[in-house]
């Protein structure tokens, strides 16, 4: 009996190893992280954060952007509307192609602030990561020590109407474009709108606000040459 056991222990192994082979393109095309993707323009916003489940396919036609890059999530965060290269030149049907100092950046937060990033298809995202895609020129950019991009941190994710709420703009100093580069560093004289109230920050960056009405407020932070804050909502409850 023994031969026979060893024959169906052979047999079981050999039918694991089928149902793994048949399972291995399937777990290739599996779902990756959920990532932010926002896309700002020279004049305007483009594509505002977009949240997107990466579905586990690479770029169409750019082998060097994987399932997982940067590009893939700005494929499906822009319904494929970009030139699908590993140097972005047009984006949401405006080009950038260095022909006036200007040209497509790559910024990922992963949660401490913007980074430069390294590369559309070389940069591997994470669950939670905030890809932005914005024009690089003046008087922000190459050459310049310019905040870039604005951040509108902290604050409760419940406010009370008639109590302060405090907040903090952050931006990105850029001294190099190394992959990785930029210093969070807190941002004054930004201006803060929002639920019918206007703050400007601080010299550490802080604004304070009241709501005299409950609901849902976008709050946005901008300043003059520099690239805007996407917007944080916030919702405003009556007191109990």
């Amino acid at each position: 009996m023994a031969p026979l056991q060893l024959n169906a222990r052979a047999g079981l192994t050999a039918g694991v190893l089928v149902l793994s082979t048949l399972a291995a393109p399937a777990a290739a095309n599996a779902a990756g992280p959920t990532v932010s993707v926002r896309v700002e323009g020279a004049r305007k916003t483009l594509l505002a954060p977009r949240t997107v489940t990466l579905s586990g396919k690479s770029v169409p036609g750019n082998a060097e952007c994987g399932p997982t890059s940067a590009g893939a999530a700005l494929e499906q965060a822009t319904h494929g509307g970009w030139d699908r290269g590993s140097f972005v030149t047009t984006l949401l049907g405006e080009s950038h192609d260095y022909s006036q100092n200007d040209f497509w950046a790559e910024w990922i937060d992963r949660g401490s602030g913007y980074k430069y990033g390294g590369g559309i298809c070389a940069d591997q995202l994470r669950a939670g990561d905030q890809l932005l895609m914005l024009v690089d020129q003046p008087p922000y950019g190459e050459g310049s020590e310019a905040e870039v991009p604005l951040n509108l941190k902290g604050g409760p994710k419940h406010a009370v109407t008639g109590k302060r709420v405090t907040l903090r703009v952050m931006g990105t100093i850029l001294r190099s474009f190394d992959p990785g580069a930029g210093a969070t560093v807190p941002i004054a004289g930004a201006t803060v709108t929002g639920g019918g109230q206007k703050a400007v920050s601080n010299a550490r960056g802080r604004v304070t606000l009241r709501f005299a009405k409950a609901g849902t407020v976008k709050l946005k932070a901008a300043k003059a040459g520099d690239v805007p804050a996407p917007v944080k909502r916030l919702r405003v409850e009556a007191p109990r």
